[in-house]
């Protein structure tokens, strides 16, 4: 019986890997530099995340923007919202999967990433440089607008 669900759990980890690498592939804006695996990812959440703040739902939104406003306007603002830049080495967080990535185009590589999930708009990039968790998309705390947020993660 163990080994069933040992094995029906490695097949449900590989299976989430294989998406998020249908993903990435799909992405011609970034350059994909290391997918990491699922045992590597709940590590990383138990150590990092845990005194960010991240899991709470009372965190004031550090910038939020209309779901009415036009699209470009919304990239724009995730733009400098997270200060990204071309060839900037951050981690995406894809169908639950940490990858590791080079921003080639800035501006074609946020509206990939803004809309790589088909159930909503938004994502979560972990910028080492910064120490910083950044989410932008729609969030349950305001029905009106899609909210940015910061995280400083400490190491």
């Amino acid at each position: 019986m163990v080994i069933l669900l040992v094995n029906k759990k490695l097949l449900e980890n590989k299976k989430q890997i294989q998406k998020a690498k249908n993903i990435l592939k799909s992405m011609s804006s970034i350059k994909v530099l290391h997918i990491y695996d699922i045992d590597y990812i709940e590590q990383l959440e138990k150590i990092n995340f845990k005194n960010s703040g991240y899991y709470s739902s009372l965190k004031i939104p550090d910038s939020k923007i209309s779901y009415d406003t036009d699209e470009f306007i919304i990239y724009r603002w995730i733009i400098d919202c997270m200060k990204l830049k071309n060839k900037e080495l951050v981690y995406f967080l894809c169908n639950n999967i940490w990858t590791k990535i080079q921003i080639i185009d800035v501006e074609s590589a946020v509206k990939e990433l803004w809309n790589y999930n088909n159930e909503s708009k938004g994502f979560i990039i972990f910028n080492e440089k910064l120490h910083k968790l950044l989410e932008v998309g729609s969030d349950s705390r305001d029905e009106n607008n899609y909210l940015y947020d910061e995280f400083i993660i400490c190491q």
